[in-house]
């Protein structure tokens, strides 16, 4: 992103291998969360052609996770509410208005702006 790799690009889908690596159920869970959020995200080309268009209307979407791994957490927010809250802000949301919330996993499609 800081050298422009991205300039040429309004769409990103951040993607990650998601590997557990400790042993036992955790490996199945892993493989599960990971094997769902790309399939909500780029399982097939007509479910990317459809997440594409939900940027074009309307224009000031600026991200897109899976369904299944959205939510707020309250136990990780006071550790994160500061920096959250001030990204918010710059961002033209105001505090008051502003509602914890996000993609676990951090596998989404966000405009490139955003980043």
């Amino acid at each position: 992103l800081r050298d422009g790799h991205l300039d040429d690009f309004e769409l990103i889908c951040k993607l990650h291998g998601k590997k557990t690596m400790s042993l036992g159920p955790r490996v199945i869970f892993g493989e599960v969360w990971r094997r769902l959020l790309l399939n909500d995200l780029v399982g097939s080309d007509e479910l990317v052609r459809g997440l594409v268009q939900r940027f074009v209307s309307p224009p000031r979407l600026g991200l897109v996770g899976s369904s299944h791994f959205r939510g707020s957490y309250p136990g990780t927010w006071p550790q994160n509410a500061s920096l959250t809250l001030d990204v918010a802000k710059r961002l033209g949301c105001p505090e008051g208005q502003f509602k914890p919330d996000f993609f676990a996993g951090t596998m989404f499609w966000i405009r490139r702006e955003l980043l």
